[in-house]
């Protein structure tokens, strides 16, 4: 992606779009707000969908329960501004501009993060950050679901969880260092939608195990009249083609059926016994009436 690459790796880059009210966070002095990307920036930076959105992107919704074997989300990506003291400080002292607001008592911010443009920031305002780009890790901790657990270790394979391979890491900005609004805002048009679909292969159970996903996706808002709707499949890197038994003709991506106002989506992929390969299916799909 477009950026500016700083000497400790981490790089800096501009986003735009749909940003969502946040809070802070429960275990940490930090700040989150959720983010939807522009689909029509991203296109412009000339991002790939299969590699942008990571496994963790799909599944993090399911850390508290469900079935994180096989995961859906609507794309975005974490905002999150750091208090001080920071669970890693890296300085000896709270620099000397950031303030205490009433809010979050005994915590300093850079700005405050509940009016980061010195007002109110409406829900789904649009807008464009500025900040370092990252991937944390799959948060398979103890807060996680043993579901969640179970699927974050099949994704994650050999791979270091501080590996930026693991495909089981979240995408996050930390932190933003601008939110500026947009004039004139802007309506999203295209949706980004994740599928996540995993199977465990097993070291001496002979069986193999499947698990298949279904899913009827729809585009945003209302079918305008004159307009069906569209869809574009991006199959992501993680995905083990071999394991593919029911998808697309040629097994390298899932069966898509589209009707006027809305496609079905579905995958199904085997874990083999024996010591085999585990099942895997990523996909990213954007939706749009045309």
């Amino acid at each position: 992606m477009p950026g500016i690459t700083l000497p400790n790796g981490n790089q800096i880059v501009e986003l735009r779009g749909w940003i969502h009210v946040g809070g802070p966070n429960l275990h940490d002095p930090d700040f989150s707000y959720g983010f939807t990307p522009d689909p029509e920036w991203l296109d412009y930076l000339g991002v790939d969908l299969a590699t942008f959105v990571k496994v963790g992107d799909i599944c993090n919704g399911y850390m508290g329960g469900g079935d994180a074997h096989a995961c859906q989300n609507d794309f975005h990506i974490k905002l999150e501004v750091n208090g001080w003291p920071l669970a890693q400080p890296r300085g000896p002292a709270v620099p000397d501009d950031w303030q205490e607001y009433p809010w979050s008592p005994g915590i300093k911010w850079p700005f405050d993060p509940a009016a980061p443009t010195g007002g109110s920031l409406p829900d789904q305002c649009y807008v464009r950050i500025s900040g370092s780009l990252v991937t944390d890790t799959p948060h398979n901790n103890h807060y996680a679901s043993p579901d969640y657990q179970d699927a974050m270790t099949i994704w994650q394979g050999i791979e270091a969880m501080t590996s930026a391979r693991e495909p089981g890491r979240w995408t996050e900005m930390h932190p933003p260092d601008i939110i500026e609004p947009l004039d004139p805002p802007k309506t999203p048009t295209v949706r980004l939608v994740g599928i996540a679909v995993v199977a465990r292969s097993f070291a001496l159970n002979p069986l193999d195990t499947y698990k298949e996903y279904t899913t009827d996706l729809a585009p945003l808002g209302q079918r305008p009249p004159g307009k069906k709707a569209f869809v574009k499949e991006f199959v992501g890197p993680e995905t083990v083609f071999g394991s593919i038994v029911e998808g697309n003709g040629g097994l390298n991506g899932a069966r898509i059926t589209i009707y006027d106002d809305h496609v079905n989506v579905h995958v199904k992929v085997v874990g083999r016994g024996f010591n085999g390969t585990p099942g895997k299916f990523k996909g990213v799909y954007e939706l749009w009436w045309g």
